[in-house]
């Protein structure tokens, strides 16, 4: 499996493409395939999925070559460390608000001295205890390609994107839009949220540390050109079942002389 850098250096002028990941199903990381997409983000905060359904995800896209990383639902040490061990290609942390809460979850998710992540060498992660280099190696892999990004989501952040970005073991930086703009009290689209992102792309460009955001679809990705995004989250596969469920039967339908537009009416006839 890539590691999420590999992802980005693989993506060469265009950003690395990748999705959310919100069904539980393993067939998903299949029926991905021709995507090729360069990575993806099972995502623990906004699904019902328990840590159990995320290892198996993990271990579905590490089968197609995909490097499965892991939205988080807090900043808990618990979960990072099964998740990590399940053999998550990283792990992605909601709500970084300051440089004080990003030390506190990086320190969850780095191996002593830089940290506090505990060995679990016969987990997926160390090749259940056989894994070539040994301990030696699951140590390394753990604290070098391992992927840690800090979600930054609301206006205190922005404020301390230096700062944060200037944590030990911080990998990567996502902007989350959407979180941002509700605690702004603005929409999505608002220029505020646009210098947000700008800001933190700027930072994040002069410490050499990759930033992205995530999109609803194409257009959103192609609206993003020149500002500094490495990698962008394109919608995620329940959407993309949805809207492509919503086109096809609309289409089907129009044969007919149907006037419904599935897509307005939310899939109601």
């Amino acid at each position: 499996m890539r590691a999420f850098a590999e992802a980005l250096s693989r993506a060469g002028d265009c950003p690395a493409i990748g999705t959310f990941i919100k069904i539980a199903n393993p067939d998903v990381a299949d029926l991905l395939r021709a995507a090729d997409l360069d990575f993806v983000i099972v995502d623990h905060e906004h699904s019902p999925f328990s840590v159990g359904d995320v290892a198996v995800m993990v271990a579905a896209f590490a089968g197609t070559g995909v490097p499965a990383l892991v939205r988080v639902g807090d900043h808990s040490y618990a979960d990072s460390q099964r998740l990590l061990d399940a053999g998550a290609a990283g792990i992605v942390v909601p709500h970084v608000t300051d440089a004080a809460t990003a030390r506190e979850v990086m320190s969850h998710l780095l191996f002593p001295p830089r940290g506090t992540r505990g060995l679990g060498y016969t987990s997926r992660a160390g090749g259940w205890g056989m894994l070539d280099g040994g301990m030696a190696e699951y140590i390394r892999h753990g604290n070098e390609v391992v992927a840690r990004i800090p979600m930054i989501e609301d206006p205190s952040a922005v404020e301390e994107i230096d700062d944060i970005l200037a944590v030990d073991g911080v990998s990567a930086v996502f902007v989350g839009r959407g979180d941002l703009s509700v605690a702004m009290g603005v929409t999505s689209a608002h220029p505020a949220v646009d210098a947000a992102l700008d800001r933190v792309a700027a930072a994040a460009r002069r410490r050499g540390v990759p930033c992205g955001t995530a999109v609803a679809d194409a257009a959103g990705a192609h609206a993003l050109r020149g500002r500094g995004m490495d990698f962008l989250l394109v919608s995620n596969d329940a959407s993309m079942l949805a809207a492509g469920a919503a086109v096809l039967a609309g289409g089907a339908r129009a044969g007919y002389g149907s006037p419904t537009d599935p897509l307005a009416t939310g899939g109601k006839k």
